[in-house]
């Protein structure tokens, strides 16, 4: 015991001390043992508040991360959509180039098909080239 006095109260006192001493010897160490035990609760104090604190630092970091996901993939649909609508646009675009390009190609043999029917006495041939020179063909184009 006399050990735990010494430890506690950082003097080594003499065993042959007087009553008053040894009323002092443990007033010193009720003293020791109550800031020790006072230190204690603060600590523990401290410990718990630090653990709060650590608590809403990873709140915060898990809100923050939450709050990045989120942005990234508001970004991620946001620029999927515009690939989308932009595909979707040139597609639309294409079909309709297609479909203008396939009616306007029908419409223009339909005619020429007509064309061909219609027997046009009037009309002008030019002469065939066969046998022929140059002269000829500038001759009937001036004529």
């Amino acid at each position: 015991m006399s050990k735990f006095k010494k430890f506690f109260t950082g003097k080594s006192k003499d065993k042959r001390s007087s009553s008053i001493a040894g009323t002092e010897a443990s007033a010193d160490v009720k003293a020791v043992l109550g800031g020790r035990a006072r230190r204690g609760s603060e600590s523990s104090i401290s410990t718990s508040k630090l653990f709060m604190f650590c608590f809403l630092v990873e709140a915060a970091a898990v809100v923050v991360i939450v709050i990045v996901v989120v942005a990234v993939v508001a970004v991620v649909v946001a620029v999927v959509a515009v690939v989308v609508v932009v595909v979707v646009v040139l597609l639309v675009v294409v079909v309709v180039a297609v479909v203008a390009v396939v009616v306007v190609t029908r419409r223009m043999s339909k005619r020429a098909q007509a064309a061909m029917n219609e027997k046009i006495d009037t009309a002008p041939t030019l002469p065939s080239r066969a046998g022929r020179r140059r002269g000829a063909f500038k001759s009937f184009i001036l004529d």
